[in-house]
């Protein structure tokens, strides 16, 4: 019987495919992979080591720790009659079905990918930094990629089903690089001095856990009007000379959390194409969009005149944006009234950056500077909000301050240096944190929305407008930058921001306020199945739903056929309702 023929039983299979399993005495942070399959628009079920009903969807997969006897006697037997299996941070004891042996733990390093690397490791342009999980002998399986010198991600035929292992913990370290170490004292800088942490001022970049040397990239872009140094950091040697020829700049340019969840999400889909599962899938955004950008705008110096300079940059541009106020404010209420008339939100700039009274880090400051924009502005809804200097003290208390106060999204994840420009806490996508440290496991309902630079031509060349929205666009994620209205006015920065504007359509993307973004995203993580079919709790317009076409499908009728992750996809367009 032929390949094609055992997988067969597959092949029209409604959703969801995809069953996730918990071994037992998993670390706490393994459960991100939830998060990673949610965003990602995989629709799956959760189980438990403990759970007694074994039935099993035709995607079997195992995170953290080990099953009990009955639970890997189920798997096996799943896979041998041509089910599939990943296994991800651990074997789950599953060791004779994935073909390895000898396990060993994995200490912090980077998976490498060697040359003519499978479709799901593809992606990896780089090595991929992780920070615990397993390495194996491959035994009979074949190899992948490696770390430290042993098997990292192995694959193997099982009976009539396949079965692959990812060993190093991928969703602790997509956890871990986006929510970084707790903040309680100055970063280590980097040695170039491009990106001087230690400058007394606590922010969220003091508990980035990516290597300075192996985790950035040097990018050539002419330097044109940007002075070489910014954050405090003096202009690093190469950086200096005529402003129109390529100098070197080391940035985050790789979002090294993304490709860690696609790492994942291509080891599904090789699986499902190999076992001609039709995987179906919710895409992270409306009309087949490949990105989406968004620009906010943080009021320091609360200056009117530039700021009605800069809305009217807006207004030309014909670009919806997201203002963050700072307290006390300054700006007249015809001001705010104008920006929300325009489709643009009011957020709030939270200001602990002078460190006393009500600008002192703390939930109740946080809570009194949300009431200050409230009673200003007469709009009871903050969506959004970004710190001002990007301050940062702790792990993630501060989204618990956010969904105290009904704000949806924090954006102060981001640079405040040159060298740390791009992704320096790994994603370009809206991510919900996971909090490790209470009893249980628990997601936080806010989300993070990170930042890639502040204002082009002031902390960056021009030119990375280009570089930086490639690099979101790459990973299907949000391209945000920042403009201060305090810059607007200065030579070359509007037209920096017309530039990218343009640029980003001419990709394919929309700009989108921080409050639409937060509204998409709560609103695709309502869809789930009922009876093999996609519903939502609320209305979900122009959703984009693919489907796997296995290798050698054919696409239904005149479908549209999209290539996405390097698969071959069916794309649906269409409005998503409720039953």
């Amino acid at each position: 019987m032929t390949s094609a023929e055992t997988a067969a039983p597959h092949a029209d299979t409604p959703p969801p495919h995809v069953t996730l399993l918990y071994g037992a005495g998993g670390p706490p942070a393994a459960r991100y992979v939830e998060e990673i399959l949610t965003h990602a628009g995989v629709f799956y079920e959760t189980r438990q080591s403990g759970d007694s009903d074994y039935g099993l969807l035709p995607v079997v997969v195992v995170c953290g720790g080990t099953l009990g006897t009955a639970w890997r006697e189920a798997v096996a037997r799943h896979v041998s009659s041509g089910g599939i299996l990943l296994c991800v941070g651990a074997t789950g004891g599953l060791d004779s079905v994935l073909g390895v042996a000898d396990v060993e733990a994995c200490s912090p390093g980077w998976i490498e990918v060697g040359a003519g690397s499978h479709p799901a490791a593809a992606h990896a342009s780089a090595p991929l930094h992780v920070f615990g999980g397993i390495t194996v002998a491959a035994g009979r399986a074949d190899e992948l990629a490696t770390i430290h010198g042993r098997a990292a991600v192995t694959w193997r035929r099982h009976g009539d089903g396949h079965a692959m292992l990812i060993g190093p913990d991928i969703g602790s370290a997509v956890a871990h690089i986006q929510q970084a170490d707790t903040v309680v004292g100055d970063g280590e800088p980097a040695p170039d001095g491009t990106a001087p942490l230690d400058d007394g001022i606590l922010k969220a970049e003091d508990g980035l856990v990516l290597d300075w040397a192996r985790d950035r990239q040097t990018v050539h872009a002419p330097r044109g009007l940007f002075p070489g140094a910014w954050g405090g950091g003096a202009a690093p040697p190469h950086a200096a000379g005529p402003p129109d020829e390529p100098h070197a700049f080391p940035i985050f340019r790789e979002p090294v959390a993304d490709a860690l969840r696609e790492l994942v999400l291509r080891a599904l889909l090789s699986l499902a194409s190999a076992a001609s599962v039709p995987l179906t899938m919710l895409w992270y955004w409306p009309r087949g969009l490949p990105a989406v950008g968004h620009i906010s705008h943080d009021s320091d110096g609360n200056d009117p005149g530039l700021a009605t300079q800069l809305h009217q940059v807006c207004i030309d541009a014909r670009v919806r944006t997201t203002w963050c106020m700072l307290y006390p404010g300054g700006y007249p209420a015809s001001l705010y009234r104008q920006v929300r008339d325009d489709g643009s939100e009011v957020a709030l700039h939270y200001d602990a950056l002078e460190g006393t009274g009500v600008r002192a880090w703390g939930r109740a400051n946080f809570a009194t500077q949300a009431r200050w924009l409230r009673d200003m502005t007469g709009d009871d809804a903050i969506i959004s909000n970004k710190n001002h200097y990007t301050r940062w003290e702790g792990r993630l208390e501060l989204f618990d301050w956010c969904v105290g106060e009904g704000i949806r999204v924090d954006q102060s994840k981001g640079p405040s240096k040159t060298g740390t420009i791009g992704f320096p806490f790994g994603s370009c996508h809206l991510w919900k944190p996971l909090d490790t440290e209470a009893d249980a496991p628990r997601f936080i309902d806010a989300y993070c929305l990170p930042l890639m630079t502040q204002d082009l031509v002031i902390t960056a060349p021009a030119a990375f407008a280009q570089v930086l929205t490639d690099a979101a666009r790459e990973r299907h994620g949000v391209a945000h930058f920042l403009y201060h209205p305090a810059h607007i006015a200065k030579e070359g920065v509007a037209e920096s921001f017309h530039d990218l504007v343009s640029y980003g359509r001419e990709c394919g993307m929309e700009w989108w306020t921080s409050a639409e973004l937060a509204a998409w995203e709560d609103a695709r993580r309502t869809v789930h199945v009922v009876d093999g079919r996609l519903i939502s709790s609320v209305a979900v317009a122009d959703a984009t739903v693919l489907r796997l076409l296995p290798d050698g499908a054919e696409a239904s009728g005149a479908a549209t056929v999209v290539d996405r992750y390097g698969f071959r996809f069916e794309e649906t367009v269409g409005p998503l309702t409720s039953a």
